[in-house]
């Protein structure tokens, strides 16, 4: 949907938002989890590391150049 969206189908982005919401309460439910089972795991940062891939992503994914998203 999102090179839909960047190749000019405007209507795509009331579609994409649910999704980007969904994913942003999926890091919620996961720091929790972090919280609880990261050393025991031996995962430390590594939550933090994709997080921060994500919120880069989606501050620019609607700037983005169609050929960048596919």
């Amino acid at each position: 949907m999102m090179t839909g969206f960047l190749n000019g189908t405007a209507d795509f982005k009331p579609r994409i938002e649910p999704g980007r919401i969904d994913i942003n309460k999926t890091f919620g439910r996961l720091a929790i989890l972090d919280g609880e089972l990261a050393g025991h795991l031996m995962l430390e940062g590594r939550l933090q590391n994709l997080q921060a891939s994500w919120k880069t992503l989606e501050g620019k994914a609607f700037d983005l150049e169609a050929k960048e998203a596919s």
